[in-house]
């Protein structure tokens, strides 16, 4: 009987230190995109490069870092998007 309650703790042990594990992954990770630089015109690598780099999951967030005098960052739809048309953001 004894063996059977130490094995019973050792594996409720073991399924919470997983359960912990899978919730720590499960944050997700912090990519800026541009790197140092922020998101410029001229980066020292190619977004595309970067992005083909990079294995994004479901949790991560990108961030864009620009300066404010610099650029700006429009919503649009997804047909004005299609057709590069920013008059009614």
């Amino acid at each position: 009987m004894g063996l059977v309650i130490r094995f019973d703790a050792y594996l409720m042990i073991v399924m919470l230190m997983g359960l912990g594990n899978a919730i720590g992954l499960s944050n997700g990770y912090k990519f800026y995109v541009g790197g140092i630089n922020g998101w410029i015109l001229t980066p020292s690598e190619d977004y595309s490069h970067c992005s083909h780099r990079n294995r994004f999951q479901v949790n991560d967030t990108l961030y864009f870092k620009y300066a404010k005098e610099k650029g700006s960052v429009l919503e649009v739809r997804e047909e004005e998007y299609n057709t590069c048309n920013t008059t009614h953001p």
